[in-house]
Protein backbone atom coordinates (compact mmCIF):
# COMPACT_ATOMS: atom_id res chain seq x y z
CA UNK A 1 0.00 0.00 0.00
CA UNK A 2 1.16 3.67 -0.84
CA UNK A 3 1.53 5.95 1.55
CA UNK A 4 -0.57 9.30 1.09
CA UNK A 5 1.42 12.37 -0.19
CA UNK A 6 0.50 13.68 3.51
CA UNK A 7 1.43 10.91 5.10
CA UNK A 8 4.98 11.27 3.10
CA UNK A 9 5.19 14.53 3.99
CA UNK A 10 4.89 14.34 7.95
CA UNK A 11 7.15 11.34 7.99
CA UNK A 12 10.66 10.82 9.72
CA UNK A 13 13.71 8.11 9.55
CA UNK A 14 13.89 6.10 12.65
CA UNK A 15 16.60 8.32 14.09
CA UNK A 16 13.85 11.23 14.24
CA UNK A 17 11.06 8.11 15.63
CA UNK A 18 13.31 7.64 18.37
CA UNK A 19 14.11 11.15 19.37
CA UNK A 20 10.53 11.98 19.30
CA UNK A 21 9.24 8.46 21.18
CA UNK A 22 12.04 8.94 23.76
CA UNK A 23 13.05 5.23 23.06
CA UNK A 24 16.26 4.12 20.99
CA UNK A 25 16.79 3.39 17.22
CA UNK A 26 16.98 -0.30 18.09
CA UNK A 27 13.22 -0.07 19.71
CA UNK A 28 12.30 1.11 16.87
CA UNK A 29 13.71 -1.36 14.70
CA UNK A 30 11.80 -3.57 17.06
CA UNK A 31 8.27 -1.97 16.91
CA UNK A 32 8.49 -2.35 12.99
CA UNK A 33 9.53 -5.92 13.63
CA UNK A 34 6.77 -6.96 15.69
CA UNK A 35 4.22 -4.44 13.78
CA UNK A 36 3.78 -2.17 16.57
CA UNK A 37 5.13 0.74 13.68
CA UNK A 38 3.72 0.24 10.30
CA UNK A 39 6.72 2.06 8.48
CA UNK A 40 6.18 2.74 4.65
CA UNK A 41 10.02 2.58 2.20
CA UNK A 42 11.23 4.90 0.10
CA UNK A 43 11.51 4.29 -3.61
CA UNK A 44 14.85 3.81 -4.68
CA UNK A 45 16.55 3.56 -1.46
CA UNK A 46 14.26 1.31 0.67
CA UNK A 47 14.99 3.88 3.53
CA UNK A 48 11.78 3.05 6.38
CA UNK A 49 10.38 6.40 7.22
CA UNK A 50 7.71 6.76 10.20
CA UNK A 51 4.56 8.85 9.53
CA UNK A 52 3.90 11.56 12.54
CA UNK A 53 0.37 9.53 13.11
CA UNK A 54 1.93 6.05 13.87
CA UNK A 55 4.55 8.32 16.04
CA UNK A 56 1.34 9.94 17.79
CA UNK A 57 -0.42 6.69 18.34
CA UNK A 58 2.19 4.59 19.53
CA UNK A 59 3.14 7.88 21.99
CA UNK A 60 -0.67 8.15 23.32
CA UNK A 61 -0.47 4.16 23.80
CA UNK A 62 2.62 4.45 25.82
CA UNK A 63 1.83 7.38 27.98
CA UNK A 64 -1.64 5.64 28.56
CA UNK A 65 -0.19 1.97 29.81
CA UNK A 66 2.77 4.06 31.73
CA UNK A 67 0.15 5.75 33.76
CA UNK A 68 -1.92 2.48 34.25
CA UNK A 69 1.26 0.89 35.52
CA UNK A 70 2.11 3.41 37.37
CA UNK A 71 -1.39 3.85 39.63
CA UNK A 72 -1.79 2.12 42.89
CA UNK A 73 -4.51 -0.76 43.12
CA UNK A 74 -6.45 1.78 45.23
CA UNK A 75 -6.09 4.02 42.11
CA UNK A 76 -7.50 1.45 39.76
CA UNK A 77 -10.50 0.18 41.99
CA UNK A 78 -11.71 3.87 42.01
CA UNK A 79 -10.81 4.73 38.67
CA UNK A 80 -13.38 1.65 37.74
CA UNK A 81 -16.13 2.72 40.39
CA UNK A 82 -16.26 5.80 39.11
CA UNK A 83 -16.28 4.01 35.60
CA UNK A 84 -19.46 1.86 37.36
CA UNK A 85 -21.36 5.35 38.52
CA UNK A 86 -21.40 6.87 35.18
CA UNK A 87 -22.83 4.14 32.98
CA UNK A 88 -25.70 4.25 34.95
Amino acid sequence: MSPSPEEVSYAVPLSEAARYLGVTVRTVQNYVARGVIAPFYLPGSGRPRIPMSEINRVRRATTRDAALAKATPLDRFNRARKHESERK
